[in-house]
């Protein structure tokens, strides 16, 4: 299909462009294709690759503002959080006490 065809080749060059190390405007000269097309392919598949399932690791932040990344599950003080925060995207931060 020419659509599937079109949007493989996009993400081709948005690839490309990614990982060339120049700028757009560059990359675009370079390739042959305006500006603008690539502007516009490297947000649409920028919100694509933010849409997936993939869940985020946990990530604990001390009271000293140092942060923690960790896979393990923290030892909890208290099994009731004090704030729960849902954002649209699903995902929940919970504030234990």
């Amino acid at each position: 299909m020419k659509t599937e065809k079109h949007i493989e080749e996009m993400q081709s060059y948005v690839s490309g462009w990614r990982s060339s190390g120049v700028s757009i405007r560059e990359y675009s000269g370079l390739v042959g294709i305006p500006k603008g097309r690539l502007e516009y392919w490297t947000r649409k598949l920028r919100t694509t690759d933010t849409t997936s399932d993939k869940q985020p690791e946990f990530i604990e932040i001390s009271s000293s503002n140092e942060i923690l990344k960790s896979n393990e599950p923290r030892k909890v003080t208290s099994l009731i959080p004090q704030v729960e925060l849902t954002f649209p995207s699903g995902l929940c931060l919970k504030i234990y006490g």
